[in-house]
């Protein structure tokens, strides 16, 4: 389904696998006017995750085949998929994850599959990191992280050389977003921040 091939693509982005079955997570929101969001909840005996999808977006991670949908339908769907991938991950490893981290990722992620999926879009970066619109009713913070994880990913995606939109992942590409995405929070700040070439 193209839920699994979504999640499939970031987890040999990043070089790691599970048993999970992302389909299971996938759960549709009551209301279509919505917006997607995972939820995750954690105590001291197991953890609860679910992704929860606008309808339409839902249906569309079901599908068995790879559909033909909007940029923006299909940003959406990228990053909840990759807030629940670099989570999971996050949590198989013990490793500390904040919200800023998970929303950088999600930044990070809908431009290098968006970079595949809609290479002839025209002003594919321009879209995604300088045309964003946020949601009405966030409230400050909220706005603060969703800009500051915005600009970070952009930064990290210029420096990396990939704001052209075009070619593939090289191994070299690959092995420098592997080592990104397993860095404590503060180092990849540091790392976007001060770094000419990654």
């Amino acid at each position: 389904m193209f839920g699994q091939y979504l999640h499939r693509q970031l987890q040999f982005l990043y070089g790691w696998t599970s048993d999970l079955d992302i389909q299971s997570f996938l759960t549709p929101h009551t209301s279509s006017s919505a917006s997607s969001s995972v939820l995750f909840r954690q105590n001291q005996e197991d953890v609860e995750i679910s992704i929860v999808l606008r309808p339409k977006l839902f249906s569309l991670a079901r599908r068995n085949n790879i559909p033909s949908m909007h940029l923006a339908d299909f940003c959406e769907l990228v990053e909840e998929i990759s807030h629940f991938t670099y989570l999971t991950f996050c949590l198989q490893r013990q490793k500390r994850v904040s919200l800023l981290d998970l929303e950088l990722q999600g930044e990070i992620d809908k431009y290098l599959l968006s970079s595949q999926g809609f290479a002839s879009e025209k002003q594919l970066f321009e879209r995604i990191f300088e045309r964003s619109a946020y949601r009405q009713g966030m409230s400050i913070p909220m706005l603060h992280r969703y800009q500051l994880a915005n600009h970070l990913g952009g930064k990290f995606i210029r420096k990396m050389g990939l704001h052209h939109g075009r070619g593939g992942f090289s191994s070299s590409l690959l092995q420098k977003l592997r080592w990104f995405y397993r860095r404590p929070s503060l180092e990849k700040w540091a790392h976007i921040e001060k770094t000419e070439n990654l």
